[in-house]
């Protein structure tokens, strides 16, 4: 069998067991959204308590939904959380920002309807659920070895020193994710 040394990836503290493993200092910074239909009663975080979410299986916002008292779904796209979330199998959908936003690129039905007397059109419009408890996911390297985490860690540090990770959240994710 062999071990994995080392996982980047997008965090929440929950999700860690901070005594069990050793992680860097966090190097981008990705907000959630927490969205639902615009014809939706749930559009509060206090409305969804107990009820059920979708996540996408990629991601890791189980613990973040779990610690605000959700139920989740895994999804394996955002078609298909999309095509859940219109069906009713779930209240609203918690994706990292970066998924959101590129799907309503793809889907701008789901931002403006073309026929404003058309009410099934504005009912599958998306809106964002505000509500401040939804934090962000840390980027982050995760590990047993706290010596090989901390080599990881300075050379993270030097290229956000250098703006490389700046310019490489801005390239592949198409926003600056860094602190910087």
């Amino acid at each position: 069998h062999k071990k994995v040394d080392l996982a980047l990836g997008a965090f929440n503290d929950q999700d860690l067991n901070q005594a069990f493993y050793a992680t860097s200092t966090p190097y981008l910074y990705v907000r959630n959204i927490l969205f639902t239909r615009q014809d939706s009663k749930y559009q509060r975080l206090s409305k969804l308590k107990g009820q059920t979410i979708g996540i996408l299986s990629f991601e890791s916002q189980q613990a973040l939904a779990h610690n605000l008292h959700l139920k989740t779904k895994r999804y394996p796209s955002m078609k298909a959380l999309n095509r859940a979330l219109n069906q009713g199998q779930i209240k609203a959908g918690l994706v990292l920002t970066h998924t959101y936003t590129n799907y309503l690129k793809d889907h701008p039905e789901l931002i403006e309807v073309s026929d404003s007397t058309n009410f099934r059109q504005q009912g599958q419009i998306l809106v964002k659920i505000a509500d401040p408890q939804v934090t962000a996911s840390q980027f982050v390297v995760v590990g047993k070895k706290a010596a090989l985490i901390n080599k990881v860690d300075c050379k993270l540090n030097k290229l956000a020193d250098r703006q490389v990770l700046a310019q490489l959240s801005q390239t592949y994710l198409g926003q600056n994710l860094t602190l910087n």
